[in-house]
């Protein structure tokens, strides 16, 4: 089975049980089990996926249907163009945090020197 062939029906099954962005989950599952990047990915859609990595993928695929966060199963989570370790044992990052993180910078240009505490969030992105 290429891996073009495998990200299709992974991305129906994802679909299926109601992820909000099957496609992209497939891609991000694939690429951890692959250690392949998006370029990567795109790269190798012809090439066939060897049995034990498509078992590992469909594996980590039946995870996320099953309800599991994207980022415990990958155990990573990007913030604000950075990489962060994640767990269930923190809370994932959001987009809206991304956002709120904006807005202070904004507000808080030209003040000088601003301190502030980042307090039970985690995985400490927001400091």
């Amino acid at each position: 089975m290429t891996l073009q062939e495998l990200l299709t029906s992974l991305t129906r099954d994802l679909h299926a049980a109601g992820t909000d962005a099957p496609a992209l989950e497939a891609r991000l599952l694939a690429g951890h089990v692959l250690h392949l990047d998006r370029i990567g990915l795109m790269l190798a859609m012809p090439s066939p996926v060897a049995e034990e990595a498509a078992a590992a993928i469909r594996a980590l695929t039946a995870r996320r249907c099953a309800g599991e966060p994207l980022a415990h199963i990958t155990g990573r989570r990007e913030f604000f163009g950075r990489d962060f370790e994640v767990s269930p044992q923190t809370l994932i990052p959001r987009p809206e945090t991304e956002l709120l993180l904006e807005i202070v910078l904004r507000e808080c240009e030209g003040h000088g020197e601003v301190r502030f505490a980042d307090l039970g969030t985690g995985t400490g992105c927001i400091g």
